[in-house]
């Protein structure tokens, strides 16, 4: 819990290779201090990111004296500290870091000095994001940006600072509250963690061990603005985006109380973890149809088209609504008309799941969707009598389309036909099954 007044945020940005799960992932420790003078009433924070990926893995407190300790998986780090005083200037430090399975590196500090550069060579390839088209669903990626604010007075060093410990808060509530649901990526000083990246000429880092860059794909970007209020306290107002459409998902406001500004950051990080743990990737899910009865006495011929969003529900996409024939025809073939067509409303629904190389889709209905309609035979005289007959069959989804479906991540069409026939009557249906990720949403 934070209660000095001062602002003291120290970042630690760490690049570290996926380990295979064997002796060869266990862990390793590197430890030591900041190297950098924490004032009387500060606050400092340290935290540790993917190298290729540049998502947020660790996120920590550190006391007073300036020490910590950092278990990681075995790889390559960039450690940066950032250091944002109650007043003056922000202060940063970088330095390149590799462990091997199970080492120990222990009296480490951020300012050793670090080794003589070598000449530059070839420099790290354009980015893909994941650059490399690997996919994880399931996982929304977040890039919280520095936050807009007065640069000087009072809240001058938390206006420059916000970010740093919402990604803190955010990083370690989110791991509780939706666990693997939300995943952080560097974004104010990613330009300086790559550059580090590649040079690795710290005490700390062998290079040869370093991967190649494969940042991730931002979803969803947090901004937000600090204001100073009359009374001296302070509101900041945060709106949470698609990266790749521009829109707003939702926002979230707090207000800081200039007697304890640290518990107003934690309420600010809640309420965002909140709204980011609900955020899901969607698959829009369209079904277009069109069903055709053919009978010894009559014609039917009819359409469907329907829509669901499916979101995340634990490790599955789902969604599910109305299903219903529409613009349903009845054409006779004798001297008998076909009048009150009925057309039920069912329930519709998807289920997608990741099968690790693509997408599974399953579909599923509920009730009688079959449209009927009555035949007046022989046609209405004066006495209405005989009455017409109900339930006379038009078109039908029986035995239509796979229950399940494969495609890739990226969506696609897929043929969704069927029917039954039996000496020339029956139903045939023709349409398509379309799968087409639009991106993140927010609950409604």
């Amino acid at each position: 819990m934070r209660r000095a007044p001062g602002v003291l945020t120290l970042l630690l940005i760490g690049l570290v290779l996926p380990a295979p799960a064997s002796a060869a992932s266990k862990s390793g420790v590197f430890a030591g201090s900041l190297g950098v003078k924490v004032p009387k009433g500060g606050h400092a924070t340290i935290r540790a990111i993917q190298a290729g990926s540049g998502t947020v893995v660790t996120a920590r407190d550190v006391r007073r004296t300036g020490t910590f300790r950092l278990t990681l998986p075995p790889g390559p780090y960039v450690v940066r500290g950032v250091v944002v005083p109650r007043s003056g200037r922000v202060v940063t430090r970088s330095i390149a870091v590799s462990l091997k399975p199970g080492q120990r590196r222990t009296r480490t500090k951020l300012t050793a000095r670090k080794r003589r550069r070598a000449k530059a060579g070839r420099r790290a390839g354009a980015a893909y994001t994941t650059e490399r088209g690997n996919v994880r669903l399931g996982t929304v990626a977040v890039g919280i940006h520095p936050f807009s604010g007065p640069s000087d007075g009072e809240f001058g060093p938390l206006s420059g600072g916000l970010d740093d410990l919402l990604i803190t808060d955010v990083l370690n509530l989110a791991a509780s509250r939706c666990k693997n649901r939300v995943a952080i990526r560097e974004i104010a000083r990613i330009a300086d963690v790559l550059r580090e990246f590649e040079l690795g000429n710290s005490p700390y880092a062998d290079k040869s061990t370093f991967p190649k860059r494969n940042l991730i794909i931002v979803d969803v970007g947090v901004r937000g603005r600090l204001t100073e209020l009359p009374d001296g306290g302070a509101r900041v107002s945060v709106t949470l985006t698609d990266e790749r459409s521009g829109a707003t998902l939702d926002t979230v406001e707090q207000t800081l109380d200039p007697s304890d500004v640290f518990a107003g950051t934690e309420q600010l990080a809640g309420k965002l973890t909140d709204k980011l743990c609900k955020l899901s990737e969607t698959f829009e899910v369209t079904l277009d149809l069109k069903g055709d009865g053919n009978f010894a006495t009559h014609r039917a011929a009819g359409g469907m088209r329907a829509v669901l969003r499916a979101r995340r529900t634990g490790d599955q996409w789902t969604a599910s609504g109305p299903l219903q024939w529409q613009d349903v025809t009845f054409t006779s073939k004798t001297e008998c008309p076909y009048i009150d067509v009925v057309t039920p409303v069912i329930t519709w629904s998807v289920t997608i799941t990741d099968s690790g190389e693509g997408l599974t889709l399953r579909w599923d209905r509920s009730g009688n969707d079959a449209a009927t309609a009555s035949i007046d035979c022989p046609p209405d005289g004066p006495d209405h009598d005989p009455p017409p007959i109900p339930g006379q069959p038009g078109p039908s989804l029986l035995n239509t389309g796979n229950e399940t479906f494969t495609l890739p991540y990226t969506g696609g069409t897929l043929p969704f036909t069927g029917g039954f026939t039996d000496g020339g009557d029956g139903f045939t249906n023709v349409g398509t099954l379309r799968v087409r990720p639009v991106g993140i949403t927010a609950p409604g």
